[in-house]
């Protein structure tokens, strides 16, 4: 009898000597080798070796070794200890699998309430098998009690349930997650939070909105991914007199100098309304997300008033042009010109070159000139800074008040191989080459001058160009 015993005992005592510290030790390498700090094996292991092995040592010690009967007090809190640490065990283990899984099919987690209510599940579930198979208590009194008391928790709490409810239908969709963009009254808003009563969402104000689910659940969403290009659309409305073809020109040039535009092809104009006072336009053009919808739309239609301006079209409903930009008359021109000192004292031939000028406003950030394009004007600034780069970059030089510009590109009619930029608001005037020549040619002292300087900014050009491998113009 003390020998079958004692046989039976062997494989356990031998599993507990031998197999116990080789699992362990099996496990640690484990760890080390393949689970580092952030990997997602790294808990399920840890549980398996701190949990699970030696809970279930100490079960076999008691069970198999120990030979202690099994409805003693001892043998129940025993049972009811590995029970426990068991349950830990699957929770730490299922977490680390739902995370691994959520990071793998790049979706959000369920929010913090659903793991709670899955613990809850299982704790519930455990609690019953321990208390009913390891203390003999009869179960069936007890689930009558909590069926009663469940009805009557529904009743008191049905609006919160309404809540939760509706939080479920949110998330089973999965149809935004953080970072996604939703329209909120027509303002675009960023996912911040996401739980199972509300959506916190933030504002491009950097105010913080809190959604209630139910509302969700039952409205219509408007959704744009993180990092997804949005189209930016505005209404202009400009005078009747102005023809559709030069309208459609001014409203591409104004778009086309956002700082925030994607893609200058994707800039799109069409007419949308016909009326006795104006004409509605409508504009389009990329950003790269929805942070830069408010950004372009404000950059869009501050640089529209100054191209505006240039080509003498009001871009505000019901005022002219003379009274949104002020008068432009060859009389204020030739007085800028005088002003600017390079020109000596008004001549007849001075006017002459005034009636041919033209005042142009830019904005800060706008470009004057376009490198590869044709600039057969002489430009005269008035106020403001501007800089002249290579497009391949560099700064050649930079233009203050009273600069004369200009360089052999535009004698020739060719290409200008460099770009020019308003740095600040900047006043100019451009005077045509044909009207700049026939100025010279009655004022040698002039032409002396305006030769050095185009002489000097050509030279220039030419030393940057070669700085950069280019060849001079």
């Amino acid at each position: 009898m003390l020998s079958a015993q004692i046989a039976q005992e062997v494989p356990w005592t031998i599993l507990i000597v031998l197999g116990f510290p080789l699992l362990t030790v099996l496990l640690i390498e484990l760890t080390r080798r393949f689970a580092g700090p952030d990997s997602a094996a790294r808990r399920p292991i840890k549980a398996l070796q701190m949990i699970v092995v030696p809970a279930g040592a100490v079960w076999i010690i008691v069970h198999e070794l120990l030979h202690l009967p099994p409805d003693g007090l001892t043998v129940k809190i025993v049972d009811t200890a590995v029970g426990i640490l068991l349950l830990h065990a699957v929770f730490t283990i299922l977490q680390s699998l739902i995370i691994a899984f959520s990071e793998t099919v790049g979706r959000l987690p369920a929010p913090r309430l659903f793991y709670e209510l899955g613990s809850s599940a299982v704790v519930a579930i455990g609690a019953a098998i321990i208390v009913s198979t390891i203390w003999d208590v009869d179960l069936g009194s007890l689930l009558g009690a909590l069926g009663i008391g469940s009805v009557v928790l529904g009743l008191a709490l049905q609006n919160v349930i309404g809540g939760l409810v509706a939080g479920v239908i949110v998330f089973s969709g999965r149809h935004f997650n953080l970072g996604d963009w939703l329209q909120i009254d027509g303002t675009p808003a960023k996912v911040v939070q996401i739980d199972w009563r509300a959506i916190t969402v933030e504002t491009l104000s950097g105010e913080r909105i809190v959604v209630p689910s139910a509302n969700m659940s039952s409205a219509s969403l408007r959704i744009t991914r993180a990092r997804q290009s949005v189209s930016v659309a505005t209404d202009v409305s400009l005078p009747p007199g102005t023809a559709p073809a030069e309208a459609k020109a001014l409203l591409l040039e104004a778009a086309r100098d956002v700082p925030q535009l994607l893609d200058a092809n994707a800039v799109a104009c069409r007419v949308k309304q016909l009326g006795g006072t104006a004409i509605v336009y409508g504009v389009s053009f990329p950003v790269a997300d929805a942070s830069q919808v408010v950004k372009a739309r404000d950059a869009f239609l501050h640089r529209l008033w100054y191209v505006g301006q240039r080509h003498g079209v009001s871009v505000a409903e019901g005022v002219s042009a003379e009274e949104l930009y002020g008068t432009d008359t060859p009389q204020t021109r030739l007085a800028a010109l005088a002003g600017t000192g390079a020109f000596g004292a008004v001549s007849d031939d001075l006017r002459v070159v005034a009636v041919d000028a033209r005042l142009r406003l830019y904005a800060a950030g706008e470009i004057i000139l376009r490198a590869g394009e044709a600039a057969p004007y002489f430009l005269v600034l008035l106020s403001g800074a501007a800089r002249v780069s290579l497009p391949a970059g560099g700064v050649v030089e930079r233009l203050s008040d009273g600069a004369l510009y200009a360089t052999r590109d535009a004698f020739r009619g060719t290409p200008s191989s460099v770009e020019v930029l308003a740095e600040s608001e900047v006043h100019l005037l451009e005077v045509p080459v044909a009207a700049m020549e026939r100025l010279l040619e009655r004022h040698p002292a002039l032409a002396q001058r305006v030769d050095m300087i185009v002489e000097a900014r050509t030279a220039a050009l030419a030393d940057s160009l070669a700085g950069h491998g280019g060849a001079a113009a």
